[in-house]
């Protein structure tokens, strides 16, 4: 199957990316999907990045992308 992979990484203050990043595993079967995921922020984390992976010839348009955090 092709899929993709949108992930929330998190890096310590040394810049070292951290246990308990997050990712969604999506089909691509050609429909608009809208996806979300909810998870704990590790601790000591002091920065984040958002990053979109395409696999197995996957051909994928993202429209946005998004990180809300909650206390």
């Amino acid at each position: 199957s092709m899929y993709v992979h949108p992930w929330l990484l998190f890096y310590d203050a040394n810049g070292n990316q951290m246990d308990g990043s997050y990712y969604l595993d999506i089909p691509t079967d050609g429909v608009e999907h809208t996806y979300s995921k909810e998870g704990t922020i590790p601790n000591h984390a002091k920065t984040y990045t958002i990053s979109f992976q395409t696999r197995e010839a996957s051909h994928v348009v993202y429209k946005s992308g998004s990180v809300t955090f909650y206390e």
